[in-house]
């Protein structure tokens, strides 16, 4: 009977003990996330470029001379201009 009682009681006790896992998962270093977050960031990029050139190879040939004006056109004007208002008001003295 004492036997039974002490098979029992371990039985109640032993899930206490037991661990669901043994090692607390070790943080990535910061290195690690520059790396990943670098990686992510060149196959966003990558992703993006090859997007552009789909893009640009199902314009037509009037299409892409239109864009390619206007991208000069905006490239020129945008040159003459000066530094955006909050610049100059925020500019360290």
């Amino acid at each position: 009977m004492f036997r039974k009682i002490v098979v029992i009681l371990m039985l109640f006790v032993l899930p206490v003990f037991v661990q669901a896992q043994k090692k607390t998962p070790k943080a990535p270093s910061r290195k690690e996330q520059e790396k990943k977050a670098a990686k992510m960031e060149e196959n966003g990029l990558k992703a993006d470029k090859k997007a552009k050139k789909e893009y640009a190879k199902r314009q037509s040939k009037e299409t892409k001379k239109v864009s390619k004006a206007n991208r000069k056109k905006s490239k020129r004007n945008r040159t003459s201009k000066g530094a955006p208002f909050w610049e100059k008001w925020f500019r360290k003295r």
